[in-house]
């Protein structure tokens, strides 16, 4: 067999394992997969205080909620940033659970 056909052959083998790897765990780049306790802690802040902004769908870090922020993995909310939104109510006890918390 040719080397022209090997070279072809090997520059598949090598673009699926890239595209696997970048698949797995979140790969060269980051891709959102907040731990779910942080998820929960956000809902339930979100139902305490009566929080009307994009923090229904998807997830926090994945999706940018607005005022919030992540840290480089995107796998921990690292601040929560509610300044002028005119909240009400108050935070929930789930809020501890943020432990990669840096701002509030």
């Amino acid at each position: 067999m040719s080397q022209r056909w090997w070279g072809s052959k090997l520059a598949t083998v090598i673009a699926w394992i890239f595209a696997i790897f970048l698949q797995r765990d979140g790969g060269f780049f980051a891709r959102g997969d907040t731990l779910e306790s942080d998820l929960v802690a956000m809902q339930d802040l979100r139902r305490s205080m009566n929080i009307v902004l994009n923090w229904y769908n998807g997830d926090p870090c994945d999706s940018e909620w607005q005022g919030v922020a992540c840290d480089d993995r995107k796998t921990r909310i690292t601040g929560i940033a509610l300044i002028n939104m005119r909240l009400s109510g108050s935070l929930p006890s789930s809020i501890g659970n943020l432990t990669g918390l840096q701002s509030l």
